[in-house]
């Protein structure tokens, strides 16, 4: 969080706006608040906003996103607004009494585990980019019966 007032204090340093008192406290306000929201999002506290689920993303609702368990995977996504994951289908609202574990699950960890080393980590959504891409690619080529082997359009064989 610190690196945002940095970068924002320099920039109001070297471009030295005129700005209205209000508009920096709104700004510092809301500033609080959306980390105060990271914390409590990243936390154990159950916290969750009743029907206002729907619309904001609570607490409890983001700490969905980080379980193992399966019936979890691939919900909750959002950070502050959770009305584009009601809208996409991912949305997750779990019962009172619901309870579940947080990291990997049982078919992610040791040999099986896709992240052994760091860079699988950040390197792995690429692979999966590339994969996808191929795929279509290839798809692509079959709707106008294009292959390796065909000779291609533009050229003049």
């Amino acid at each position: 969080m610190p690196i945002k007032g940095l970068i924002m204090g320099a920039t109001l340093y070297v471009t030295n706006p005129v700005i209205h008192p209000a508009a920096l406290g709104i700004l510092v306000g809301l500033e609080f608040i959306f980390s105060l929201g990271g914390l409590l999002r990243h936390n154990r506290a159950r916290i969750s906003f009743g029907p206002l689920n729907y619309i904001f993303n609570a607490p409890a609702l983001h700490q969905i996103h980080h379980s193992m368990e399966l019936h979890h995977r691939d919900k909750n996504f959002g950070a502050n607004l959770s009305i584009f994951d009601w809208m996409f289908g991912t949305l997750y609202i779990p019962s009172k009494d619901e309870s579940w574990r947080y990291g990997l699950n049982e078919e992610e960890v040791g040999a099986t585990n896709p992240h052994v080393r760091l860079r699988d980590y950040y390197l792995e959504p690429l692979y999966y980019a590339a994969a996808s891409l191929s795929k279509t690619f290839r798809g692509v080529g079959r709707l106008f019966r294009w292959n390796s082997r065909a000779v291609s359009p533009m050229s003049n064989k």
